[in-house]
């Protein structure tokens, strides 16, 4: 019997308590976990690379012909940054 009651006041006296908090200013939303599934993938989106956000490399080009000189140079460039390495004949 004492179980029950004490479950009971578990029951009754949570919700109370919960409402104090909130009229309190502390919110207890944060404890959501689908929150922070929402908020994660949006933080990884944002603050992610643009460069993986791209499907298809060809969207990024400029006009429909081969890529210049300078494209090259870029793309070279992106992608040493990206795997941290040295762009070919630099030696500093």
């Amino acid at each position: 019997m004492h179980i029950i009651l004490g479950a009971l006041a578990l029951l009754v006296t949570l919700p109370i308590l919960l409402k104090r908090l909130a009229d309190a200013g502390i919110d207890l939303g944060g404890l959501n976990p689908f929150l922070w599934r929402r908020r994660r993938k949006w933080q990884e989106k944002f603050a992610g690379n643009p460069a993986f956000l791209v499907a298809d490399p060809k969207e990024i080009s400029e006009g429909s012909g081969p890529p210049s000189q300078r494209q090259r140079e870029l793309i070279a460039a992106i992608r040493s940054k990206l795997s941290h390495t040295r762009p070919a004949g630099a030696w500093n």
